[in-house]
């Protein structure tokens, strides 16, 4: 290709100071290329088309895509200019979502490519980009991309396992019927779950249970003891212990403030 500059912009992009708590997801559509590595473990909406991401995991975005993130995301990212065709050639083979070998490494070439922007260095800021790309097309090898089909089929049975967790966490929900649901045995299901979502199936239930709560606390009359039936909890005192551990407040302590804020908020209104 020609050494002609491309013009790119890199950054990073953190949700909880972009959505300030008010929505569940940040989505959008790709004008150009765009390349987003994951801090945090979630989910990608990209075209209708699900996907599990985990920290060290990367996004490739084409012009037009239509994306979705669920909250709470951080990730750097890097967006490439339209006049780059050497480079979007390279790139078309690439998956919508995988994993890479040396995450810390990418990252550090996307900030090099900010910090050439901040300067205005054109050139360098290129060379960064072209090292960049390089780096990604050996991750993704021959043998990178059978890992990456190894983990689709992993995270297919995470995403099973997900909504059958998301359908039945008020219930007694075990690992045993979550595994069976995504067609897994329960030790690999528990380990895998936790290597994507850096948490176990159990913990996720209790996050949701928990979610749950303080929604009802916050939106509903119903008393803590009916919150703790409803939501899964096997006694109000077990509620009480598991909401105060978590938030550092009891549930009703917790309702008056949801009140006070409410309240604060419609006067400042």
């Amino acid at each position: 290709m020609k050494w002609n500059a491309i013009h790119c912009e890199a950054g990073f992009f953190n949700s909880q100071y972009a959505s300030l708590g008010r929505r569940s997801t940040v989505s959008g559509k790709a004008q150009t290329w765009e390349l987003l590595l994951c801090d945090t473990q979630g989910t990608a909406c990209i075209n209708e088309q699900n996907y599990t991401v985990a920290q060290g995991d990367l996004i490739c975005l084409r012009p037009g895509d239509e994306w979705k993130l669920s909250l709470p995301v951080r990730a750097s990212y890097v967006r490439i200019g339209e006049e780059a065709e050497a480079l979007v050639e390279r790139m078309q083979g690439w998956a919508r979502v995988f994993c890479v070998r040396d995450a810390q490494a990418i990252r550090a070439a996307m900030s090099e490519i900010a910090m050439s922007e901040q300067k205005q260095d054109e050139l360098s800021q290129t060379a960064a980009l072209l090292s960049l790309i390089v780096m990604i097309e050996q991750d993704y090898s021959k043998d990178s991309r059978l890992d990456v089909r190894a983990r689709a089929k992993m995270r297919d049975s995470i995403r099973a396992g997900i909504a059958y967790i998301e359908e039945h966490y008020r219930e007694k929900c075990t690992l045993n019927q979550i595994a069976e649901h995504a067609e897994r045995s329960p030790i690999y299901f528990h380990d895998v779950f936790q290597d994507v979502m850096g948490m176990t199936p159990y913990e996720y239930i209790a996050q949701l249970r928990l979610d749950e709560a303080k929604r009802l606390l916050s939106l509903t009359d119903m008393e803590p003891c009916d919150i703790a039936e409803y939501c899964g909890f096997c006694s109000q005192s077990y509620f009480n212990f598991v909401f105060k551990k978590a938030m550092g407040m009891t549930p009703l302590n917790y309702r008056r403030g949801a009140a006070m804020r409410y309240l604060n908020a419609k006067d400042e209104a």
